[in-house]
């Protein structure tokens, strides 16, 4: 029993001394082993992955990375394709776009909403979208305040010819319910028909406009309040353009000056706008002021909604400018990657500027000293946020 315990203990002790000297030696080198596909995997020696079966890379341990760098495989770097290049200067042309969005021209826009109390009887349009022509009936109320006052015009109107002896003047009587149910929103012939015909419990509206129901409020059965809104009518006759622009750009924006608005992925031709409002206030925290432009639409080609590039004419510059695919962007920060050493990669914020002909303009952060990544930008991004497990763009500002 003695030479069992004995027998296991030495063993135990071999082992424990072997698996340190196996972190020794991690530790005590400058080199170790990874897979480019799944650098998860890390080993002190040559081998293969036991996830992808591929042949682990040697890499060199780097004590240097600062919390904006980044170091790659030869591996890594080849089936990534990262390239690079100098930064340089690039002759940016005079036709610039931004991409914009069609919007209901609010101007156009028309209220039906209800001029006295009542309920909801029957809707004769019920959908955004549907059409409705100036005119057509769009739909029946319920309404005490309109019966009243319908009896009053019928039982004047049959006695205006009459002398009550009590000194009734039945003809202004007459004038006055016909004041008020034109007020209710009673069209003249809606009133003259209670002259011949008995009065009914509910009573029709028709549309004061035409155009595309853009919003429907109510349903049938609701009561609705005096002035309360029902659906709103869009005239699609002439569309906004909205876009936004950089604050460094809005300058060359005016009340007034021409734009010429394309429309992606359609046949519709170009079409030239005036642009009509610059926003006075900057969207908070974005550096972006926008700017509108009314499109005429008379042949109802063009749908709110739809994507539209705002082309405009600019001077011709040269300017420090990088390929706009070597920009890692978010809603309100861009940034670059650059080469500061043969695998070791650093990330940069920048302040961007005019975009033409596929380059960005770059106003600070990098110079025409530096080495850019043009291509696997995005890659090593992924890469640093899977190493390090946040975006680099966390915490700057710019």
């Amino acid at each position: 029993m003695k030479n069992i315990i004995l027998f296991l203990t030495l063993t135990l002790s071999v082992l424990s001394c072997k698996q340190n000297k196996n972190s020794e030696d991690f530790s005590s080198t400058d080199e170790y082993y990874t897979c480019s596909m799944d650098p998860q995997v890390i080993a002190y020696k040559p081998g293969i992955c036991p996830i992808c079966k591929m042949s682990l890379t040697k890499v060199k341990k780097s004590q240097s990375l600062k919390s904006d760098e980044i170091e790659l495989s030869d591996q890594q770097i080849q089936l990534g394709n990262i390239q690079t290049e100098a930064v340089s200067k690039h002759i940016l042309s005079g036709q610039n776009s931004i991409t914009s969005t069609l919007k209901i021209n609010e101007s156009l826009v028309s209220i039906v909403s209800a001029k006295v109390i009542g309920r909801i009887d029957k809707l004769y349009f019920k959908n955004p979208g549907d059409f409705v022509k100036a005119g057509d009936l769009i739909f029946d109320l319920y309404s005490e305040e309109i019966n009243v006052v319908k009896q009053e015009y019928v039982i004047a109107y049959q006695n205006k010819d009459k002398n009550s002896g009590l000194g009734i003047d039945y003809n202004q009587l007459v004038e006055a319910a016909k004041a008020k149910l034109l007020l209710y929103g009673l069209t003249e012939n809606q009133v003259s028909q209670l002259e011949h015909n008995s009065p009914t419990d509910v009573t029709s509206f028709y549309s004061p406009a035409s155009g595309y129901i853009s919003e429907m409020t109510l349903n049938e059965g609701q009561y609705v309040m005096l002035g309360q809104e029902i659906m709103k009518l869009a005239d699609l006759s002439s569309l906004w353009v909205e876009a936004q622009t950089f604050n460094s750009q809005i300058g060359k924006f005016n009340i007034g000056t021409k734009i010429q608005v394309s429309f992606p992925g359609t046949e519709i031709k170009t079409k030239e706008a005036v642009i009509d409002f610059i926003n006075p206030v900057s969207s908070s925290g974005t550096r972006l002021t926008q700017f509108r432009a009314k499109v005429e639409n008379k042949e109802n080609t063009l749908k709110p909604g739809m994507i539209a590039y705002v082309n405009y004419l600019d001077k011709e510059t040269e300017s420090l400018s990088v390929p706009a695919n070597a920009v890692i962007r978010d809603t309100k920060k861009a940034a670059v990657w650059l080469k500061i050493s043969k695998n070791k990669f650093k990330y940069v914020m920048v302040e961007t500027g005019t975009e033409s002909n596929g380059f960005v303009e770059i106003k600070s952060g990098i110079s025409l000293t530096d080495t850019l990544v043009i291509s696997g930008a995005y890659l090593i991004n992924s890469e640093f946020i899977f190493k390090k497990g946040s975006s680099p763009m966390e915490g700057h500002k710019m």
